[in-house]
């Protein structure tokens, strides 16, 4: 099954810097590792020495500023972490996804400008988990913390929290640039409980704030989310947020056919059920496309072009096509570029398996894999 190489929704024009390097793809993501810019919430995204020590993601998530750029494929090393020829482990090139949270983790700076991480509201903290759940998800990865965790500056150089080369290597899960090998940085200081809450509610298939229990007469996000699974095992009633008789019946259906105790009511076990059931959401390649996100891409030396959103990847099949779907990336802000990969395998590894046909009934050519 392919998997998503983008978070949804993040920004891969303003601040993409895969091209200019050339890193790793892995083939799975073992661990999340979060960092904290030290920049305020207003600032945007840094530059990151034209993408020299740039993570993964960035995401600034505090209200009214709520954003994510992405830089590189989450699959592609990325270069924010430091990288000494004295660990026997290449730190930025472990099956690892790098984070760099918007906002401080030393006190100082960060409560007079209004964004300390520690300070981080619900709503900031909801923002975040949505992103990492989303990775988790795709990637397998377990929602386990590494321990200790301590607060900025007592985080900093070779504290209890650091850890060895193969303890970095070894870990599955969520980290700090405060654990890993090879590096003296203390940060991110953040709600690391309330995270790890919020990934697990969230891979359990609802929001941190929705109610386990649904039952008739309730109504919100949380029964619309619920009438959405339903739909997609199956029954056709309208997402409207109501806990009526129409989502009744369809929970007591979904529960008969499950072998699930009848009785109309939602609760963990449906839930569960209904997620174990759902099919993935797929993510479409248009065919023509205003979305600058889109990536343009061939393998050097072979002519044919592709345009991909990271999980699927369709052929372009004639130079007017390509023409015009660089015009209306460039009207919606992006470059129109053709990135080039230097082999087959990168371009399958790093944007997703090749769609067969267009719509208009085009063959995508080969590529001699």
């Amino acid at each position: 099954m392919s998997k998503a190489l983008y978070l949804p929704g993040a920004n891969r024009t303003a601040h993409w810097h895969a091209p200019k390097f050339d890193g790793r793809i892995f083939t799975m993501l073992e661990k999340v590792l979060l960092h904290s810019t030290e920049t305020p919430k207003t600032s945007g995204c840094p530059g990151y020495n034209y993408g020299k020590a740039a993570p993964t993601l960035t995401i600034n998530p505090w209200p009214g500023y709520q954003r994510a750029w992405q830089h590189f494929p989450l699959t592609e090393s990325a270069r924010a972490l430091v990288n000494p020829t004295s660990t026997t482990v290449s730190e930025n090139k472990d099956n690892v996804c790098q984070i760099e949270i918007i906002g401080y983790s030393d006190k100082g700076y960060g409560v007079p400008r209004g964004c300390y991480l520690p300070d981080l509201p619900d709503a900031g903290l909801d923002y975040l988990a949505d992103a990492l759940a989303f990775i988790a998800r795709e990637w397998d990865v377990p929602n386990v913390w590494a321990s200790p965790w301590p607060t900025y500056p007592a985080s900093c150089g070779n504290s209890p929290a650091r850890m060895t080369s193969s303890e970095y290597d070894r870990f599955r899960g969520f980290l700090g640039h405060l654990h890993a090998s090879g590096n003296t940085h203390g940060d991110p200081t953040i709600d690391v409980a309330g995270l790890k809450a919020r990934v697990a509610a969230r891979l359990d298939g609802a929001p941190a704030t929705a109610r386990t229990v649904l039952r008739p007469g309730d109504r919100g996000d949380d029964v619309k989310a619920l009438q959405i699974l339903l739909n997609a095992a199956g029954a056709t009633i309208t997402a409207d947020g109501s806990y009526g008789p129409a989502t009744e019946a369809a929970v007591s259906a979904f529960q008969t056919k499950a072998g699930l105790d009848v009785d109309g009511i939602a609760g963990p076990a449906t839930h569960a059920a209904l997620k174990a059931t759902a099919p993935p959401t797929p993510v479409p390649v248009p065919t023509t496309s205003k979305e600058p996100a889109m990536v343009l891409v061939q393998v050097d030396g072979i002519p044919e072009v592709y345009v991909s959103n990271g999980i699927t990847r369709r052929h372009i099949p004639d130079p007017v096509a390509l023409a015009d779907l660089q015009r209306a990336i460039r009207d919606q802000g992006g470059t129109g570029r053709v990135t080039e990969v230097s082999t087959v395998a990168h371009l399958d590894a790093a944007y997703g398996r090749l769609e067969s046909a267009s719509t208009e009934g085009n063959q995508p050519a080969t590529t001699g894999a």
